[in-house]
């Protein structure tokens, strides 16, 4: 079990880059993109100057991830973002 798997007091579990881009299944260099141009999901800054470190938490992945959510419908793709467990929110023709 690595360091930022297990939960400190009420504190949520921290994920590093390495860690957050195997779940999403991209590379550690894609997710700085992100990071740079304001997109992907929203992380944690610790620390300043040279020892910035940056983190994800688990409920960030997952939104991001449900933001990213489309559902079929009638045999056809639609863009539908889900707002929840079962809900859809927003439905809009591909």
């Amino acid at each position: 079990m690595s360091q930022s798997e297990k939960p400190i007091g009420g504190i949520e579990t921290l994920l590093d880059t390495d860690e957050a881009a195997r779940l999403l299944n991209v590379d550690e260099g894609t997710l700085k993109n992100w990071r740079s141009q304001g997109r992907g999901p929203d992380y944690v800054v610790i620390g300043g100057g040279g020892g910035r470190l940056v983190r994800y938490t688990p409920r960030a992945l997952a939104e991001h991830i449900e933001a990213g959510t489309r559902r079929v419908v009638r045999g056809r793709q639609r863009r539908e973002r889900v707002a929840g467990p079962g809900a859809i929110a927003n439905p809009v023709d591909a």
